[in-house]
């Protein structure tokens, strides 16, 4: 049975995330979860698809995100990731860092069949050129297109019902730290939800903002 990088995960004592960066060299992985996933790969005999041939069919799913500097993203992409392959597919991230990837970038990897579907959560850019979109993808909490199916909550109510939280607890000044200035969607209803109590209530509040890369979380 083929060794999957979920074990090797387990193994090194690392995120799944961790593993597929360092086997699809897509982003950065520090020396010491590079060397931890080496060992773990050598103990496990994990051979890695390397040879392809012409009749080999790849299912292979990308999933798009900004960052994973997030928890919430890298721990999402290990769930993805581990569903996908009780579905016997496998996948790969890709970064975007916030620039906006054109369509057209996808549905080339998917002719050249290097990539079987898209799971994004970035802004994508549909063009003319693109036409219609043969790729299977779906879209989280971000509306991209009415041709792409999206999955998401309701953030404006989200926002609303962690506001009235906040107000059971007697609290006069609140500070709302949203996540980073780059991308406030789809978390700009959710503290417009936040933002409409407080003012109903007239309850003083700050809004800021601040990275996962500069949170506590992350240090």
């Amino acid at each position: 049975m083929a060794v999957t990088i979920k074990e090797i995960a387990k193994k090194a004592g690392v995120s799944i995330a961790t593993v597929s960066r360092y086997l699809n060299q897509n982003g950065y992985v520090g020396i010491d979860s590079a060397l931890k996933i080496k060992e773990a790969i050598k103990k496990l005999g994990y051979k890695p698809k390397n040879v392809i041939s012409a009749k080999t069919e790849l299912n292979l799913i990308e999933i798009n995100f900004s960052q994973i500097n997030n928890p919430f993203y890298s721990e999402l992409y290990e769930y993805l990731a581990t569903i996908l392959q009780d579905k016997g597919y496998d996948c790969i991230l890709h970064l975007d860092h916030y620039q906006e990837q054109d369509m057209q970038y996808y549905l080339d990897k998917y002719k050249q069949k290097k990539i079987v579907g898209l799971l994004t959560s970035s802004p994508i850019q549909i063009s003319k050129k693109s036409g219609k979109l043969n790729l299977p993808v779906v879209s989280f909490d971000r509306v991209i297109s009415p041709q792409i199916p999206t999955v998401q909550s309701n953030n404006y109510d989200a926002g609303m019902q962690i506001a009235k939280s906040v107000l059971k607890q007697k609290k006069k000044k609140v500070i709302i730290i949203a996540g980073s200035k780059e991308d406030y969607y789809p978390i700009s209803d959710r503290i417009k939800g936040m933002m409409c109590v407080f003012n109903t209530f007239d309850v003083k509040f700050d809004l800021r903002s601040i990275s996962a890369r500069e949170s506590i979380i992350a240090s």
